[in-house]
């Protein structure tokens, strides 16, 4: 009888074994650059930058490696930080006029050192492709003279003056360099550490219009360079 020669479960599947890796992570962050000296102010009366953490396990990412040791990875991230002001007014006491949020894919190079024990170290570094935004307060954006005003008129969405105010941030880049260690559970359900340093600036305009007139109040460069720490689990192929 002839022999039977079985081939692949799937397309793919005998080159994907050992290669690809896909799994999420959960992280919290600090600001490298969150506090600022009277006079020395981010934007306007912004002094202060609070990271805003989201514990969901949200951070998805996919590990391709081209052989043992190297390969590519893409991931999803997201960074948000509160804007603490002062206007040195006794009406108008410490207040955010909203926040900065900065989020996108984040595409690396990565090496790890495959070994004899469960533990797999790995680290890499990429570029991340940011879309930035000021999610506005709406007291702040509307005109209101604080944020008591704007609840003690009922929260409303009309403008409280002709004058509206407005933060841009524009899309940016980041550089982004990170290191872990994978432990395997079994042969293809891990879990993991995770560091990473992302460095990435929002170059932002301050602004308000009257009806057509817009003026400009400046151009500004906020800083969002920051450390993030995570858990992690994934599945390898």
């Amino acid at each position: 009888e002839m022999p039977v020669i079985r081939g692949p479960d799937r397309m793919g599947g005998n080159w994907l074994a050992g290669r690809l890796q896909v799994g999420t992570r959960m992280t919290m962050f600090s600001l490298q650059d969150d506090k600022r000296k009277e006079g020395d102010n981010f934007l306007g009366s912004i002094q202060e930058l609070k990271a805003i953490q989201n514990y969901l396990p949200m951070k998805l990412y996919a590990d391709l490696y081209v052989n043992s040791y190297f390969g590519i990875e893409l991931t999803w991230d997201e960074a948000r930080a509160e804007t603490g002001a002062w206007n040195y007014d006794d009406n108008v006491p410490y207040h955010t006029d909203g926040d900065f949020r900065i989020n996108g894919p984040i595409l690396s190079i990565i090496g790890r050192y495959p070994n004899s024990t469960r533990f797999t170290p790995y680290a890499g570094l990429g570029v991340a492709f940011l879309n930035a935004k000021f999610i506005h307060a709406w007291w702040w954006r509307l005109g209101f003279p604080s944020e008591e005003d704007w609840v003690a008129n009922g929260s409303p969405k009309y403008f409280y003056t002709p004058v509206v105010r407005t933060i841009e941030a524009e899309d940016t880049r980041g550089e982004v360099y990170f290191a872990g260690c994978d432990y395997s559970i079994t042969d293809n359900l891990l879990a993991g550490v995770y560091l990473r340093h992302m460095a990435a600036e929002l170059n932002t305009i301050y602004y308000y219009t009257i009806g057509d007139f817009r003026k400009d109040e400046g151009e500004y460069v906020i800083p969002m360079d920051n450390v993030a720490y995570g858990l992690g689990v994934s599945y390898k192929f």
